[in-house]
């Protein structure tokens, strides 16, 4: 049985968006989880530590098939955000940094605020696994207050070792150094075999011997925009396990877009749900044979 592995914490998140103030359960191990629960071939494991306002939570995660092997700890990582898909986001509190080794077949190192050590993704690489990297938790100073950004020379070591990462421009800039074609030009002379990067209204796919680009609508029904990214990431997964990189794009994205609607984790749906979706958007790919950029 093939495996995904959500390495990251868990978070409370207290959301201000449309006049309105709610506190919700958050991290991307819980978006990504609830996206692959109950697939009965598929083994999830949560390497993420917690704290007691996620015990209900996790378990209704066991019950529908995931695994966690993280800690529970007095202190949990707690942010607040304000305005739709994060215009100000702010760390309230700092949980426990993550010391566990995660196993598996496909690893998605999706942190929060540097809690996981680089380190971890070349013992993973080592184990045999395909790593995939969202970086915003490894560029994010580990401290109180608003979130600042840095280039994280430790993480960027490491990148010799990520068979995929996933970029915006900003995160884009702060690790190479440079936005669109150059930099995914230097990421990928930094090692990393295949970069998703997201620009306006495009998704780019740009690996060694193929490109892939998918023209998006902006849609106008977002909610709060949270947790977007992490639905995005567990659905590319398993598009790429169980399908192929051609498909994991639209699947991914059709994901995102299922129920984009809500709020907070309302917005995940089962991956199940939207392979009909994904299957209009794959008519809209555009794949080359070997890299355009």
């Amino acid at each position: 049985m093939e495996s995904v592995s959500l390495v990251g914490n868990f978070t409370v998140d207290v959301i201000h968006v449309k006049k309105r103030t709610y506190r919700c359960i958050g991290g991307p191990p819980s978006y990504g989880s609830l996206v692959l629960r109950d697939i009965k071939d598929l083994k999830v494991r949560v390497f993420g530590n917690y704290g007691k306002p996620h015990t209900d939570f996790l378990n209704y995660l066991v019950l529908h098939g995931a695994s966690v092997k993280g800690k529970k700890c007095k202190n949990y990582d707690m942010f607040e955000i304000f305005g739709i898909k994060k215009k100000k986001i702010s760390i309230k509190k700092l949980g426990c940094a993550l010391n566990e080794n995660p196993e598996g077949d496909l690893f998605i190192f999706n942190g929060v605020d540097n809690e996981i050590k680089p380190e971890t993704i070349e013992l993973a690489k080592n184990s045999g696994g395909t790593v995939f990297v969202d970086p915003q938790g490894f560029i994010r100073k580990r401290k109180v207050g608003p979130v600042n950004l840095y280039k994280n020379i430790s993480f960027i070591e490491q990148l010799k070792n990520v068979d995929y990462i996933k970029v915006n421009d900003t995160e884009l800039k702060v690790i190479s150094g440079s936005g669109g074609t150059e930099g995914i030009r230097t990421l990928h002379k930094m090692g990393v075999k295949n970069v998703l990067y997201f620009s306006g209204t495009k998704i780019i796919l740009s690996g060694k011997d193929i490109y892939i680009k998918l023209n998006v609508e902006k849609s106008s029904e977002i909610y709060d925009g949270i947790g977007m990214g992490d639905i995005f990431n567990a659905g590319f997964a398993y598009g790429l396990l169980k399908y192929g990189v051609e498909f994991a794009v639209p699947l991914a994205h059709a994901a995102t877009l299922k129920r984009i609607d809500r709020a907070c984790l309302l917005k995940a749906p089962k991956i199940n749900e939207v392979e009909d979706d994904a299957k209009k958007l794959l008519k809209q790919l555009i794949i080359q044979s070997q890299k355009a950029i």
